[in-house]
């Protein structure tokens, strides 16, 4: 009897280990699908500062320096308010696509226009594949995250919250799919899912 007990006990032990594995990773996919990369983590945290005095144009000298500066739909309104034209990017740094990666393409438009500044807003906090972005695209802006206690930590609601804000006030109507906003002064005046150079150059001609 003694052995039956012992026998048993000593296979519902690491069968007890294997389920509370199973259930452990399982909560933690769960948890890092339903984040998608947005989550703050105490590793991200270090390197995230509030917003400061908007300077879009202010290069960063040292990668080493590089930081993400938290920021919310009405904030960036503000940042915007005396710029004769803005464009905000909302961009996926956790995409693998030419588009989110190569992030020069939207600086190339962007330079073109003496009069437009370029403010790119990541959607994630995920430092580490942002800082390799930033490195093979020589990009030297600020970079801009949306605002944790505001949007919170899953990436679709966070959107939707963002492009209703944005579009709040204006005659755009709120749309999920849009990335790319086109400000004069502080009023919207376009928005859409991919800002290309055809497009701008039919929006902003007269900046040439």
């Amino acid at each position: 009897m003694k052995r039956k007990t012992k026998k048993f006990w000593s296979l519902r032990y690491p069968i007890g280990v294997l389920i509370f594995l199973t259930v452990f990773i399982q909560a933690c996919v769960i948890m890092i699908d339903e984040n998608n990369f947005r989550g703050l983590t105490s590793t991200e945290a270090k390197y995230i500062k509030p917003l400061e005095d908007y300077s879009n144009k202010t290069l960063v000298e040292n990668k080493k320096d590089l930081f993400l500066y938290e920021v919310s739909a009405s904030e960036l309104k503000l940042m915007i308010k005396n710029n004769k034209y803005s464009w905000i990017h909302l961009w996926r740094p956790y995409c693998t696509s030419q588009k989110c990666q190569n992030i020069n393409y939207y600086t190339n438009i962007a330079d073109k226009y003496k009069d437009l500044n370029f403010i790119l807003v990541s959607e994630s906090y995920d430092f580490q594949t942002i800082k390799k972005i930033l490195i093979a695209n020589n990009y030297t802006y600020y970079i801009y995250v949306l605002k944790d206690s505001i949007y919170g930590h899953k990436i679709i609601p966070a959107k939707k919250l963002f492009t209703d804000e944005i579009t709040a006030g204006s005659n755009i109507k709120s749309n999920f799919l849009n990335d790319d906003f086109i400000f004069k002064d502080s009023n919207l005046i376009f928005a859409t899912k991919e800002l290309t150079e055809k497009i701008c150059d039919s929006l902003l001609f007269n900046l040439k």
